[in-house]
């Protein structure tokens, strides 16, 4: 499912390993901690976009994209059209807790490249995910449904806990 103002044409994700936990994103988590000291009253998502938005001072600054209903989709349909291989086409078993880099891109729907190593210069190796119909790969569904269409009703448990915390967010000044 694609975005037009976020056009996605590849995911990397390369998974760490223990001992080796420094990602360069982990800095920009620190400078948004460090601004937060400066927002006293952060009690609402709204405020911490305001925390995000203004923690960098220089070019580029965070962008902040808010997400609501209909940004969440069911993968249901996505499952349905896959089947889980543990073996790549040329007859090798995957193993799947040793994978280190998951490449997707929009060229090759359905299929996932994988490395046992973060090395550049390591080969990519492929599982293709498609169900197959009479020797050609299913085309999977580009709508998706959204997940929650009407939202998600909050657990009892769940808004008791919020309530009780009420005491502690100041009354809005009008």
């Amino acid at each position: 499912m694609q975005n037009e103002n976020f056009p996605v044409k590849c995911i990397d994700h390369k998974f760490l390993l223990p001992g080796h936990t420094f990602l360069p994103n982990d800095q920009d988590f620190g400078i948004i901690e460090k601004n937060k000291r400066y927002h006293s009253d952060v009690y609402v998502p709204q405020d911490w976009i305001t925390v995000i938005k203004t923690a960098k001072k220089q070019k580029p600054h965070f962008v902040v994209t808010g997400l609501d209903t209909k940004n969440f989709v069911s993968l249901s349909p996505l499952e349905e059209s896959a089947v889980k291989r543990k073996v790549t086409p040329d007859k090798m078993k995957v193993e799947w807790l040793k994978i280190q880099w998951i490449h997707l891109d929009i060229e090759h729907p359905n299929m996932m490249f994988f490395k046992y190593s973060v090395n550049e210069d390591a080969c990519f190796s492929v599982v293709d995910f498609s169900k197959r119909a009479r020797g050609r790969p299913r085309r999977s569904d580009d709508n998706l449904p959204v997940l929650y269409p009407d939202g998600r009703p909050i657990q009892r448990k769940k808004l008791l806990d919020l309530k009780s915390l009420l005491s502690f967010v100041p009354r809005l000044r009008t």
